[in-house]
């Protein structure tokens, strides 16, 4: 019997805390209801990729031949002349350039090419068969016709690339990477030339 009067307050106060949710959730199903509301707009509405600046990607769609020199340099002892061939085509409902290689050291890669709507930037995402990947952001510059891309390899250490046409069938390119000392590390330079164009 003396432990009733306590049985029965530990209720009560269940039962005060349960109504004051059920308050709480009411006075705030509006606003909830107005947040979904937004967010679920704000989806729909979401950024389509710019067909202008996917059309300054389209320079790269069909396939190219190209030859490329790697220096010698503190990643690379010796100096390498190599070769390859790639493909790129638009895929995901064209909203991405998709392009696959090999080059003439049996090496394989995927690169996808991307506009970024959101930050107002040209993306470039490359996987290679050695395991390694890596993703550059990339402007455009209608005066000299170049791609410029970079990208921070790791604390203090910036890699800055370029696809420079010099014709609509031919483009220059290159890879660059340096310490924050200016040293460089690794240098690769070539051409391409187109063979095949596709849309």
């Amino acid at each position: 019997r003396g432990e009733a009067p306590c049985r029965l307050q530990i209720i009560v106060a269940r039962s005060a805390r349960t109504i004051q949710l059920e308050i709480n959730v009411k006075a705030f199903l509006p606003l909830i209801i107005s947040l979904v509301t937004v967010f679920a707009t704000m989806s729909a509405n979401a950024q389509k990729p710019d067909q202008a600046k996917l059309d300054q990607l389209n320079r790269f769609a069909g396939t190219w031949e190209k030859k490329f020199t790697i220096y010698k340099s503190e990643w690379t002892p010796e100096e390498q002349t190599k070769s390859g061939t790639h493909t790129c085509s638009w895929v995901l409902e064209n909203s991405h350039l998709q392009e696959t290689g090999t080059d003439s050291d049996g090496g394989t890669y995927i690169t996808m090419y991307s506009y970024d709507a959101a930050t107002m930037a040209y993306r470039a995402s490359a996987f290679q068969s050695t395991g390694n990947s890596w993703q550059m952001k990339g402007t455009w510059s209608d005066d000299s016709n170049t791609f410029t891309w970079s990208h921070e390899v790791m604390p203090g250490v910036q890699m800055i690339a370029s696809h420079q046409f010099i014709t609509p069938d031919q483009f220059k390119f290159s890879y660059l990477v340096k310490d924050k000392a200016n040293k460089i590390l690794f240098r690769l330079e070539g051409t391409g030339k187109r063979v095949t164009k596709t849309k």
